[in-house]
């Protein structure tokens, strides 16, 4: 089926000069694990045999591969890989590019081409390519890289360029969410990421500091703001700062800028909505997601947000429906998806289903941060059938991603008369 720019979510229907989120190193893995999966279900239903025709597989195409040998039930429909001696396709070099490649998720190649770029361009016109090569880094979690392409770019000396004045201020705010989100957790720093924020919101009150965006740019970096407050547990003060935002973006932005505003709006209802969440007032935060969904019909993030949600809440019907709506949406993250039904179907008491399910959604998945969890939820329900002869054979193929649930899979191995280390 092919998408229109209708079918799309805000996010990924934005221009590219004014995209707002750039996807991270996580977005790029998912989006190639679901187009493996999907690729597997059609050639197993078509019977048909594969070849592959690459040069020089960089790490995407090599995951890509990986996930369908993994994937496909009959190994012998892969033919293999064949080599050729020059490239199918060769990335144009220039700053469209980069944007482009970032903008659709494949970090590495927009990286590839940035360096490229930035050996040929001069200082003074490169802090565009700084500022999106400094994006492109930290979607891959080298979030020093990152910060110091940044650090280079608010020390040029053009204030009278209204367009690097732009990077500029966007640069102490990436800086800002560097110190506050993304730096490992030894280099995270509440007390400097406050400080580049102030910098860049005093910057733009300056009268001389030319800008063409300041109302708009201000609000944005008070969602900033509404975060560290957030993190520093000042939750009704954040609630208040991010309603007067939305309300400010409503009244004097969203008339004038359209949908380009109302994906600002997306991302601060979204901040507004875990604020309700920790206040435990889940009723305001289903109004939100119900809202922002209204929004932005086709996000379906913010559609599995609202499945867990309703599944914290014990609505499994109301959880069930929505995974409908994603299912028809045709834009299935695949583990996420089947370890939701896995749940619903557990607390429905129909394991064998919640077996299934809880069992695609182990196999689908390539973040290793939730493996843990996601194998304790398939050991679980084999647990509950008694089909220990499955358990201890998973025993000597799994490996343990750290400590999280680690004694909860343990408990279960040890429970069947098997252990592992």
């Amino acid at each position: 089926m092919e998408y229109g720019v209708a079918q799309l979510s805000l996010t990924n229907s934005q221009s590219i000069q004014h995209q707002l989120r750039f996807y991270d190193s996580f977005f790029g893995y998912s989006q190639v694990n679901n187009i493996a999966y999907k690729c597997v279900q059609q050639l197993s239903a078509l019977n048909i045999k594969v070849q592959f025709n690459v040069f020089k597989c960089s790490e995407i195409e090599n995951l890509f591969l990986s996930l369908v040998s993994k994937y496909m039930i009959d190994s012998n429909k892969i033919c293999g890989t064949l080599y050729k001696e020059t490239s199918l396709h060769t990335p144009d070099i220039n700053i469209t590019s980069v944007r482009h490649y970032l903008n659709i998720g494949d970090s590495w190649t927009a990286i590839w081409i940035g360096e490229k770029l930035l050996q040929i361009n001069d200082k003074q016109s490169s802090f565009e390519l700084m500022h999106i090569l400094a994006l492109a880094y930290n979607s891959v979690s080298n979030t020093l890289a990152g910060e110091n392409l940044l650090m280079k770019l608010i020390q040029l000396d053009l204030a009278d360029n209204p367009e690097y004045n732009k990077s500029k201020v966007s640069a102490y705010y990436i800086l800002a969410m560097i110190y506050m989100r993304h730096h490992p957790k030894s280099l995270k720093n509440t007390d400097q990421a406050h400080k580049y924020l102030d910098t860049a919101y005093q910057l733009l009150d300056q009268k001389d500091f030319v800008h063409d965006d300041k109302e708009f740019t201000k609000i944005f970096n008070r969602n900033g703001y509404a975060l560290i407050l957030f993190a520093s547990g000042n939750v009704d003060m954040a609630v208040e700062l991010l309603n007067k935002k939305i309300s400010q973006l409503e009244k004097e932005i969203i008339p004038i800028k359209g949908e380009y505003a109302l994906l600002h709006k997306t991302v601060l209802m979204y901040n507004l909505y875990q604020c309700y969440l920790q206040q435990g007032l889940s009723d305001k935060a289903e109004e939100i997601l119900l809202e922002i969904n209204k929004i932005d019909f086709y996000d379906t993030d913010y559609r599995y947000d609202l499945v867990k949600l309703y599944f914290d809440n014990g609505e499994l019907e109301k959880g069930k429906k929505e995974l409908e709506i994603i299912g028809d949406l045709k834009a299935i993250d695949y583990p996420t998806h089947f370890s939701y039904l896995g749940y619903y179907y557990l607390e429905k008491n129909q394991l064998d289903q919640a077996k299934e399910y809880y069992f695609n959604a182990f196999l689908t998945l390539i973040s290793p941060y939730r493996y843990n969890e996601y194998l304790y939820n398939y050991l679980y329900v084999l647990y509950m059938l008694e089909e220990q002869e499955t358990i201890i054979q998973l025993k000597n193929s799994i490996n343990l991603e750290g400590n999280y649930m680690s004694e909860n899979i343990r408990a279960i191995f040890e429970a069947t008369g098997s252990s592992v280390v």
